[in-house]
């Protein structure tokens, strides 16, 4: 955190380690816990922060668990993925939502697939909104190409979205070749 300019002294670092045991208190409420994990999340230079996450996902509480999926976001979702692909299909839209989201943070391109149906197939708008998002964060050639298929049959509503996802997908291809260019150099 030092390093990133996060954290810059030690009233910072007192903040950070309040938000620690506060999302690790089970004394406390699941809000303030899911709350405080989301903003100590950000302090990725701590392992901790993985192993709170995955605490919070094996609990049967669902605020928790929303608020490992909104703290992954932050965080990567890493080897969180399968786990993301069953909240997917979670009942609740703020849940299918998040892990949406949060799957748009990982590089790995076995994301796409799931991401593309509930692109296609979830009933809720935001849900899919997030999901255009999301690959548009993925950002890789199977991410780009989902998005230009997926625009063929969205709603005009949509089409905005996916145009922005589509333009942010293909920005990232351009500066990954640019950078792939310079270390062949």
């Amino acid at each position: 955190g030092l390093d990133l300019g996060v954290v810059q002294d030690s009233q910072d670092r007192s903040r950070l380690m309040k938000l620690k045991s506060w999302a690790q208190n089970s004394g406390w409420p699941a809000e303030l816990r899911a709350a405080a994990l989301e903003s100590y999340s950000h302090n990725v230079s701590d392992d901790d922060v993985g192993a709170i996450i995955e605490s919070f996902v094996e609990s049967d509480d669902e605020v928790l668990k929303l608020g490992a999926m909104r703290a992954m976001i932050e965080y990567g979702p890493g080897h969180f993925t399968r786990f993301l692909e069953l909240q997917l299909r979670s009942t609740d839209i703020d849940t299918r939502e998040a892990a949406a989201l949060a799957m748009g943070q990982s590089t790995d391109e076995s994301v796409v697939p799931m991401l593309t149906m509930t692109a296609r197939e979830d009933l809720e708008p935001t849900v899919r909104e997030a999901a255009y998002m999301a690959l548009g964060n993925v950002g890789t050639r199977a991410a780009l190409n989902a998005l230009v298929q997926l625009r063929a049959n969205a709603s005009d509503d949509e089409v905005d979205v996916i145009d922005a996802s589509i333009q942010y997908a293909t920005e990232l291809q351009e500066l990954l070749e640019i950078r792939a260019g310079l270390f062949d150099m």
